[in-house]
């Protein structure tokens, strides 16, 4: 959701802290925010973590089933399969566009089109805990 949205406000307006560092595009197919990550947090005692690990978006496609990859993952069982299902209804293209389209819906069966979303949150000592 952008800062624009109802739900954003909704939430920000109720008290939810949302980090800008996820504010951001979190799907492989879309430029849309589908997810938030928000919390309470009592006179910001809990703080996000300083810097830019602060969080963001792990786009995964960028460390495991690489677009660069797509013709090692082509010999997989599961990516085989995807393809005798199109050309039992005729919809098999041996065109480049194509086949990296196909390579790209495949790839988020197996994972997922949306990207997972994470902060770092700075938690507070414990004032009872005598190690602290």
């Amino acid at each position: 959701e952008s800062r624009d949205s109802v739900v954003h406000k909704a939430l920000v307006t109720g008290g939810v802290e949302i980090p800008d560092v996820i504010l951001q595009p979190a799907s492989a197919f879309s430029d849309r925010q589908y997810s938030l990550i928000g919390y309470l947090s009592e006179s910001r005692r809990m703080p996000l973590t300083e810097g830019e690990s602060a969080g963001g978006v792990f786009r995964i496609f960028d460390y495991a089933l690489r677009s660069e990859d797509r013709s090692e993952y082509s010999r997989a069982a599961a990516y085989r399969k995807m393809i005798a299902r199109l050309a039992k209804r005729g919809r098999q293209s041996s065109d480049k566009t194509a086949r990296q389209v196909r390579f790209q819906h495949w790839r988020t069966m197996q994972l997922s089109d949306h990207f997972p979303l994470w902060v770092q949150l700075e938690v507070p000592k414990n004032r009872r805990d005598p190690g602290a």
